[in-house]
């Protein structure tokens, strides 16, 4: 849960005043433009899209947050892709190796040194658990985790 102090409320209410008196001139300005804009060149896009049969959006669903959507709203996300290039040689092998493979991802904000023992020490055991399954994992540092915990217990 996340539960706010006063003194944050105070600095949150004191930022969004801020935001409106730096900002609040230009908000008209745009609306203005967009006026003149769209009743030269195009309808309103509510016109639009409530008299379209379908609407094309460039999303991938399976990876995107999850909303609320319209039968009409068709998902078409990576159709402007590139082809896949083949692996090299190195990552040919390593894939080939058992018949499953799994990426262990934290993303670029978090970092798997960073993760508790017992986080790091599950991962390990699900590893050793799944012999038939290659593990990819990025780990940031050669530590005594690695040399010593990590490269034992999986035959390294």
């Amino acid at each position: 849960m996340n539960v706010h102090s006063m003194w944050d409320r105070i600095v949150n209410i004191y930022a969004n005043i801020l935001i409106r008196l730096s900002f609040g001139t230009i908000r008209p300005a745009v609306a203005g433009s967009r006026i003149v804009y769209q009743s030269i060149l195009f309808y309103e896009n509510q016109e639009i899209s409530s008299n379209s049969a379908f609407i094309f959006v460039n999303s991938e669903p399976l990876i995107d947050f999850a909303a609320p959507t319209l039968s009409k709203v068709i998902p078409i996300g990576g159709i402007g892709a590139k082809e896949p290039q083949p692996l090299d040689e190195k990552w040919e092998i390593i894939l080939s190796k058992r018949r499953e493979n799994v990426l262990i991802s934290f993303g670029s904000s978090a970092l798997s040194v960073n993760l508790p023992m017992p986080v790091k020490m599950s991962i390990i055991e699900t590893a050793k658990s799944l012999p038939h399954v290659t593990f990819i994992s990025k780990y940031e540092k050669d530590d005594d985790f690695t040399k010593d915990i990590a490269s034992k217990v999986l035959g390294f």
